[in-house]
This record gives C-alpha cells, structure tokens and sequence, in this order.
C-alpha cells in the first residue's frame, strides 16, 4: 500500500498553472507535500494555524501566513487575488470535539 504522502508527488499539477493558488491548512506531512508540488508552475500561499502542523514542514517557496480560518480579517487578506483554494482545514479529533464542539463545528462546518 502506497503512503498518502507518496501519492501527494504523484498528482498531475499540469492542470492548475499560472495561478495563485491558497491552500487552507499546508503545514501538515500530506498536505505541504501536494503544496510543493503545486509551487513549480504558481504562486502558492498556505494559511495555517498550526494546530497540528510544524512551519518547517512548509517549503520556503511558499508565502506562508500563520493564522486561523476562523479568523474572517486574516482568511480574508490571505485570499487576495487568489484564483484557486484547496480548503483541507478541519478538526478531526474526536477528543477535541468533545472538549471544544463549538470550535470544532466552526471549523468544520461554519468556518466562523
């Protein structure tokens, strides 16, 4: 069986060129590897939290903004002129919705 993160260096970014693209979430070991792969043919912004992510694991090609999705004025600067977005933020923690299921849900469903 194939890693996630073998698979991320695999995808076909011929077809998103020339653009800014925003990935919500990228500092994660999946995610920043897919990003990488699209900072070859664009300009490619991460807007991160890093909630469960490491910075280091973002590539230094990458404009990197840390800061939360729930965040309206930040989200909403880190989107200027951005032609594509890749949205992977979420709460997946099942004790973290136990201990936080508003926050979860705002993330998850709201982004409020």
């Amino acid at each position: 069986m194939e890693s996630w993160t073998h698979i991320a260096t695999r995808i076909d970014t011929s077809i998103i060129q020339n653009k800014r693209i925003i990935s919500i979430v990228g500092a994660g070991l999946i995610v920043s590897r897919l990003v990488e792969r699209f900072t070859e043919c664009n300009e490619v912004v991460v807007l991160d939290n890093l909630s469960t992510g490491l910075h280091n694991q973002v590539s230094a090609s990458v404009e990197f903004i840390c800061g939360d999705i729930r965040d309206h004025e930040t989200t909403q600067q880190a989107m200027t002129d951005v032609e594509v977005v890749f949205r992977g933020a979420a709460m997946v923690s099942v004790s973290q919705l136990v201990k936080n299921s508003k926050g979860t849900r705002d993330v998850n469903v709201t982004e409020q």
